[in-house]
């Protein structure tokens, strides 16, 4: 399997290691989609890490270049994490035309479509909206994820920090980790 050595760093928790494995991996790609799908990860490890610009720069050639594949599941992914370097660059708005991207291929319900319409709430500082999304409907680890950005909301509007911080530390399992890093 293409970047294997990547997955298998990612695994281990060596964040490092996957994304100079998915470099390598993408460097070796045969075809465009491999090629995108290694973007794909890099560009989710670049998120992780903090490093939103280059994350950006990242998924956007993967989307360009997934345009050429018909491969529309990863084209989503590709909006989806687009949407959250956008959000995390503190361009929340922007992240609406990526999410609605997401939202004509994947669905309104997808787990990741709606965690990342959450995020969009979270910091556009849209409480009722938030607050409406039935985070329990969701598969996991993306009901814990919105329920943290809930319970974030209330703790900066003087509501517990202790709830807060309870659900923060079992919000993304490890094995659940490489979904919730939008990697594929």
């Amino acid at each position: 399997m293409v970047g294997e050595e990547g997955y298998r760093a990612l695994e281990r928790g060596d964040l490092i290691s996957a994304f100079n494995e998915f470099s390598l991996a993408e460097s070796s790609a045969v075809n465009n989609l491999e090629k995108s799908r290694m973007m794909i990860n890099k560009g989710a490890l670049l998120i992780a890490m903090g490093k939103y610009s280059l994350a950006l720069d990242e998924l956007i050639r993967a989307k360009a270049l997934l345009k050429s594949t018909n491969d529309q599941q990863m084209l989503a992914v590709a909006c989806l994490d687009i949407a959250k370097a956008l959000i995390a660059i503190g361009r929340a708005e922007n992240a609406e035309s990526e999410l609605r991207c997401a939202q004509g291929i994947a669905g309104h319900d997808d787990p990741h479509v709606v965690y990342v319409k959450a995020l969009i709430y979270f910091y556009r500082g849209r409480k009722d909206e938030l607050e409406n999304i039935n985070e329990k409907a969701l598969q996991e680890p993306y009901g814990r994820l919105i329920r943290v950005l809930k319970l974030r909301m209330k703790a900066d509007n003087g509501d517990s920090v202790k709830d807060y911080e309870e659900a923060l530390k079992e919000a993304v399992p490890l094995t659940a980790l490489r979904e919730a890093l939008g990697l594929l």
